[in-house]
C-alpha cells in the first residue's frame, strides 16, 4: 500500500528562496560593506544555532509529533523571508540567518523522520530522492523569479521585490503544509518496549564521519563565489550559468540514481558519490576556465546527488528503533558542527593562506573519509552486523 506524506508541494514552495539566497548572500553581503570573516560568520552562526536546536527538536518530533515540527518549521521560515524583506543591513541578515536554522532544523528534521516512517529500506533512498527533486523544482523557480527581477529591474529596490515574492510564497507553504500534510508517528513500529533508538558504535562512528565530511565540504560555501569572481569571472550573469547544468539535472537526475542506489550497498554508492566530488574538487583549481569550471562543478554536484540519499537512508537503517527524530536529530546535529567549523577555516584559508588551498584540503579529506567509510562497514560486514534488515512498512508516492 502506498501513502502519500502530502508535502511535496509545501516543499517545492517553500524551497522558492533558498538557491537564491544562498547563491547571492555572500555578494549581497559584502555590498554592505562586510569582510570575508563576516561574511563566514553568517555560514557559522547558521550552523551553530543548528547545533543547539537539533537535538531538542529530535525529541519533539518524538514526542509531539513530525507533523506539528513541519509547520514549525515552514512558519519560521516565513519569518525569514519577512528579515530579508523589511531588512537591508547586515545586522537583518544575521537575524535572518538564526531564524532561518530553526527553520532548517524543524522542517528538514521533521521531513527525514517522516520519508523513514513510511519507507522501507528498499526504497528509502529513493524517497529522499523524490523530495529532493521537489526542493529542487522550487528552487529553479524561485531563481529564475529572482534572477529575472534582479536583471531586469536596475531600481535600488528590485531585492524588496524579490523577497516580496518569496515571502507571499512562504505564506502559501505554510498553508498548504498544514492543510496535506499528515501525521506518520504511528507508522513507525514499536521495536523495544522503552521506545529507544539503537544507538551502537558504528553508528557512533558514522556520525564522527559525518561531521568531518560537513566540515570539508561547507569548507567552500562562503567564499565559492568569492573565488569564482576572482578567478573565472566577475559577470554576475555568467556566475548564474555556472548553476544551471546542476540545477536542472538537480530535479530529474536524483530519484533515477536513489533507484540504482536501493538496489546496492548503500555505503558503497556513498562513498562513490564521495569520490566524484573529491577527485573533481581537486581540479577546480587547476582550470580556471568558465566552460571547464561549469563541467567540473556539475559532475561534483552529481557526486552529491548519489553519497546524499544513500547517507541519509544509512541514519535510519543503522538505528531503527521507533525514535526516529532522535536518530535524525543526532545526525543533523553531527552536521551541523561540521557546518560552524568549516566555514570559518575556509574563509580564513582563503583569505590567510591561498585562495585554492581550500580546494585541495577539501579533496584530500573527502578521499579520507571514503577509506574511513568503507573500513567501518567492511569490518562490521564481517562481524555479521551489516545494516538492519528491511522494515516492512508503507511507501511513500
Amino acid at each position: 500500500m502506498k501513502k502519500s506524506l502530502g508535502i511535496n508541494k509545501a516543499v517545492y514552495y517553500i524551497s522558492f528562496p533558498l538557491a537564491f539566497i544562498g547563491f547571492i548572500l555572500p555578494i549581497y553581503a559584502a555590498s554592505m560593506g562586510s569582510s570575508v570573516m563576516e561574511v563566514g560568520l553568517l555560514y557559522s552562526v547558521f550552523s551553530l544555532c543548528s547545533v543547539l536546536i537539533r537535538p531538542l527538536v529530535g525529541k519533539l518530533i518524538d514526542t509531539k509529533g513530525r507533523k506539528s515540527c513541519f509547520i514549525i518549521g515552514l512558519f519560521c521560515y516565513v519569518v525569514v523571508s519577512a528579515l530579508f524583506l523589511v531588512g537591508n543591513t547586515y545586522k537583518y541578515i544575521l537575524a535572518a540567518r538564526v531564524v532561518q536554522s530553526i527553520a532548517s532544523a524543524f522542517l528538514w528534521i521533521s521531513i527525514n523522520t517522516m520519508i523513514s516512517d513510511v519507507s522501507v529500506d528498499s526504497r528509502r533512498a529513493y524517497n529522499f530522492a523524490i523530495v529532493g527533486e521537489n526542493s529542487s523544482k522550487g528552487a529553479m523557480m524561485g531563481s529564475l523569479i529572482g534572477f529575472g527581477i534582479m536583471f531586469s529591474y536596475q531600481g535600488d529596490d528590485k531585492f524588496i521585490y524579490i523577497f516580496g515574492v518569496y515571502f507571499i510564497v512562504a505564506i502559501l507553504a505554510l498553508f498548504t503544509g498544514i492543510k496535506n500534510c499528515r501525521e506518520t508517528i504511528n507508522d513507525c513500529p514499536v521495536v523495544s518496549e522503552n521506545n529507544s533508538v539503537i544507538i551502537n558504535s558504528r553508528f557512533i562512528k558514522f556520525l564522527l564521519i559525518t561531521m568531518i565530511l560537513s566540515t570539508v565540504t561547507s569548507l567552500l560555501a562562503p567564499i565559492f563565489l568569492i573565488y569564482i569572481r576572482d578567478n573565472i569571472t566577475k559577470s554576475m550573469t555568467q556566475i548564474s550559468y555556472l548553476y544551471i547544468p546542476a540545477s536542472i539535472l538537480s530535479m530529474m537526475l536524483p530519484s533515477k540514481l536513489a533507484k540504482f542506489t536501493d538496489k546496492h550497498k548503500k555505503y558503497k554508492i556513498m562513498i562513490v558519490g564521495i569520490m566524484i566530488d573529491a577527485v573533481f574538487t581537486l581540479i577546480i583549481p587547476v582550470f580556471k576556465t568558465f566552460e571547464a569550471f561549469m563541467i567540473i562543478y556539475t559532475i561534483t554536484c552529481i557526486g552529491g546527488m548519489l553519497s546524499g540519499p544513500a547517507q541519509k537512508a544509512l541514519v535510519s537503517e543503522m538505528t531503527g528503533g521507533n525514535q526516529r527524530g532522535k536518530a535524525y536529530g543526532l545526525y543533523s546535529f553531527a552536521v551541523g558542527i561540521g557546518g560552524i567549523i568549516g566555514p570559518l577555516a575556509g574563509t580564513a584559508i582563503y583569505q590567510y593562506v591561498s585562495s585554492d588551498m581550500a580546494f585541495y584540503l577539501q579533496g584530500a579529506v573527502l578521499i579520507i573519509c571514503c577509506i574511513l567509510i568503507g573500513m567501518l562497514f567492511s569490518i562490521n560486514r564481517k562481524k555479521g552486523t551489516d545494516v538492519v534488515s528491511d522494515l516492512k512498512m508503507d511507501e511513500i508516492v
